[in-house]
C-alpha cells in the first residue's frame, strides 16, 4: 500500500506541476503570431500529455494489476455504479472501434444542432478562454487534430479510470477516486480561465457519471475527442463562413 500512496502523491505532484506549466505556455502561445510557432506548441502539448497521462495510467493499471480496466469496469466502482440509475440501450464497452465511431457521431451531431439553432448566445456565454487555441491556417488544422485525438484518448484513461482507481485503491472509497480525479481534470483547465475550470469540471461530471452506468471508456474518449474537434475546428469554422456570408451580403 505504500507504493502505492507515494505514486499517487507523486502524480498529483505532478499533475499539479505539469498545470502550471501548462498556464505559461498558454501565455507564450497566445503571444505567438507565427504559423511554425504555433504548430509547434500543438505538437508540444500532443506529445507531452500522451506521455504524460498516458504513461502514468499504463504505470498504475499495471502496479494495480488491473491493465483489463480500459475493456471491463474495475469491481472497486461497483457499489458507486449501483447508486445511479440505468438507461437502456447502453453502449457497450467492447467494440471498441464502434464505440468510438458512435461516440463522434453523436456529439458531431449534437454539436451541429446546436450550430443549426444558432444558440450562439448562450454558447458565447458559457464559452472559456480557448480562442487563442483555435488554428488560423489549413496546416494549423491538421496540427489540431492530433491534439483533440490524444486528449480524447489519454484524459480519459486517466481521469476517468487510472487516477480515481488508483485514490479508491488508497482511500478504499470510489467516489473520493472520482471526486478526486474531477477536481484534477477541471483544475487542469485553469489556463482557460475560471469559465474554463467551470466548464470542464461540469464536462467530466457528465462523462464520469455517463461511465459508472456503461463502463463504456472507450466510447467516452470517442465523445471526449469529438467536443475538442467541435470546439477547436468545426465551430471555428462555421462561425468564420458566417461572418464570411453576412460580409459579401452587406
Amino acid at each position: 500500500m505504500m507504493i502505492e500512496i507515494l505514486w499517487l502523491i507523486a502524480m498529483l505532484a505532478g499533475l499539479a506541476v505539469w498545470t502550471v506549466r501548462g498556464n505559461r505556455q498558454y501565455a507564450a502561445f497566445k503571444r505567438a503570431e507565427d504559423e511554425s510557432r504555433r504548430i509547434a506548441f500543438y505538437r508540444r502539448w500532443t506529445v507531452e500529455s500522451f506521455l504524460l497521462l498516458t504513461g502514468a495510467s499504463l504505470i498504475t493499471l499495471l502496479m494495480l494489476g488491473r491493465s483489463d480496466a480500459p475493456f471491463a469496469m474495475p469491481d472497486l466502482f461497483a457499489s458507486l455504479a449501483a447508486r445511479l440509475p440505468k438507461h437502456d440501450p447502453a453502449p457497450s464497452s467492447d467494440g471498441g472501434a464502434l464505440d468510438f465511431a458512435i461516440g463522434v457521431a453523436l456529439a458531431l451531431g449534437g454539436v451541429a444542432a446546436v450550430q443549426i439553432y444558432r444558440l450562439r448566445r448562450v454558447v458565447d456565454a458559457i464559452t472559456a478562454d480557448i480562442e487563442p487555441l483555435f488554428p488560423r491556417s489549413p496546416r494549423e488544422r491538421i496540427a489540431v487534430v492530433p491534439l483533440c485525438l490524444n486528449a480524447g484518448f489519454s484524459e480519459e484513461l486517466f481521469f476517468r479510470l487510472a487516477l480515481p482507481l488508483l485514490v479508491a485503491d488508497v482511500t478504499g472509497s470510489a467516489a473520493i477516486g472520482f471526486g478526486v480525479a474531477l477536481a484534477a481534470f477541471g483544475l487542469m483547465h485553469a489556463y482557460q480561465g475560471w469559465k474554463g475550470v467551470v466548464g470542464t469540471t461540469l464536462v467530466g461530471g457528465l462523462l464520469t457519471v455517463h461511465y459508472l452506468q456503461h463502463g463504456a471508456l472507450l466510447w467516452l474518449m470517442g465523445v471526449h475527442a469529438a467536443i475538442d474537434l467541435v470546439a477547436l475546428i468545426v465551430r471555428p469554422w462555421i462561425a468564420g463562413r458566417m461572418v464570411g456570408r453576412r460580409a459579401m451580403a452587406a
